[in-house]
């Protein structure tokens, strides 16, 4: 008696693997699958606003994008990030709050991508460090490529973003690469008394980079961009930009 119900113990372990098995692969299936919907909903609104594929373009071609059909898309329309030999090739919206576009797409649908967004505390470019967050997505897509900045020779071969703001490319240069706890408030400080402050924060965040970068820091002192996604369940991915001057 006690070996047969040790076989049948046995037994109804392994039906229970098996079938957590199966669920696991089902739920990772569908998840794929997910992934190369919301995938396509951006590549479509990429071939809808511009007659070229972007990701395509060699590093010194920019975009020709219309931004009057973004915004008749979405109303929060508010810039495209472009970061040259990539997938960051996305709009980005001003939203009300931090939290609808973490499950909101750009057309308004609900899907684990979102949309990056710029934060809601401040009018982008109204201070000295505007931020944009964005989900760190496993297939890369969004803000998941970000820790390959986290590798030196990436970060050496990705050292210019460009941002589309009413019909103008604004040039920014990598400066950090860091990680931070997802409390830890440096790369959000965006109020300076002084521009001895502002530099000295700018001295600050270049030598908390995991990377070597080859930014300098301006005279005139630029305008700052920063780049915060998840990474893990405690840390924040932080890449921050110092705008050029042209």
């Amino acid at each position: 008696m006690k070996i047969r119900f040790m076989k049948i113990l046995l037994l109804m372990l392994f039906m229970c693997t098996v079938i957590t098995e199966i669920m696991a692969g089902t739920l990772l299936l569908w998840k794929k699958q997910q992934d190369i919907e919301e995938q396509r909903l951006y590549q479509n609104l990429e071939k809808m606003v511009t007659k070229e594929r972007v990701r395509d373009l060699k590093k010194d071609q920019l975009p020709d994008l219309d931004e009057n059909t973004l915004r008749k898309q979405n109303s929060e329309y508010a810039a495209w990030i472009f970061i040259p030999d990539t997938v960051i090739s996305y709009p980005i919206v001003y939203p009300e709050n931090n939290r609808k576009y973490l499950t909101v797409g750009f057309d308004q649908s609900r899907h684990s991508y979102g949309c990056l967004f710029f934060d809601s505390s401040t009018q982008p470019f109204s201070t000295m460090n505007t931020v944009i967050h964005g989900h760190n997505m496993r297939s890369g897509d969004m803000f998941g490529s970000l820790k390959n900045y986290l590798k030196q020779d990436y970060a050496d071969q990705h050292t210019e973003l460009y941002l589309l703001v009413d019909g103008v490319w604004n040039r920014y240069e990598l400066l950090s690469v860091y990680r931070i706890n997802q409390f830890d408030m440096l790369p959000y400080q965006n109020v300076f008394s002084n521009k001895l402050e502002l530099r000295c924060y700018m001295n600050q965040i270049k030598a908390e980079s995991m990377v070597d970068t080859q930014a300098e820091i301006p005279t005139n002192i630029g305008e700052l961009l920063t780049l915060s996604t998840c990474h893990g369940e405690k840390e924040k991915m932080i890449v921050q930009w110092v705008k050029k001057q042209e």
